[in-house]
């Protein structure tokens, strides 16, 4: 009986153990699966701003035929979108909300970010929780993503994830 009492006394304590150890393989996949990754990096295109207009205008999007931008605009048509997007654009469109439609907004896809490494894990002094250090990077560039200025760096993120006495959970609040 006595040996008994031990063999568990020592088996609950190494299923203990392991509930407060997050290994970098469990980590990524708390990351991907709670964080959402890989995900659609979402560019905001205001379709009927002049000065996006005029940002776009001559540039490599509309030069190589995925946006058309309308130069000049009549007083009857203000308000009206001044960007269009051609065929060669439409891989890349995302769809529009009815109140991004209101707003002449057409959200569009710069690339994908992913999860590139799992950088540590440590403790948590407060709570127990483990916090995880991830570096993202940005991978299948739309054409778009010239519209953006820092998708060729890394992005350095933490996530904190606390154990539920059954399995992993991210941390509300947590980045």
């Amino acid at each position: 009986m006595e040996r008994i009492f031990v063999l568990l006394s020592i088996l609950i304590g190494l299923n203990s153990c392991s509930k407060n150890d997050l290994s970098k393989d469990e980590a990524l996949s708390l990351v991907n699966s709670e964080k959402g990754y890989p995900r659609a990096l979402e560019y905001e295109i205001f379709t009927a701003d002049p000065e996006f207009a005029s940002k776009l205008s001559g540039s490599q999007l509309e030069t190589e035929g995925f946006v058309i931008v309308q130069k000049t605009q009549k007083m009857s048509d203000m308000g009206e979108p001044l960007i269009k997007f051609t065929e060669k654009a439409k891989p890349y469109l995302l769809l529009a909300s009815s109140e991004d439609e209101k707003l002449a907004i057409q959200k569009v896809r710069l690339a994908d970010e992913e999860v590139a490494e799992i950088r540590g894990i440590v403790k948590s002094k407060n709570d127990g929780a483990m916090e995880v250090t991830y570096m993202t990077r940005y991978t299948n560039k739309s054409p778009f993503a010239l519209l953006s200025k820092n998708l060729d760096q890394s992005r350095e993120v933490v996530a904190a994830f606390k154990h539920d006495g059954e399995k992993w959970q991210l941390v509300k609040g947590s980045k």
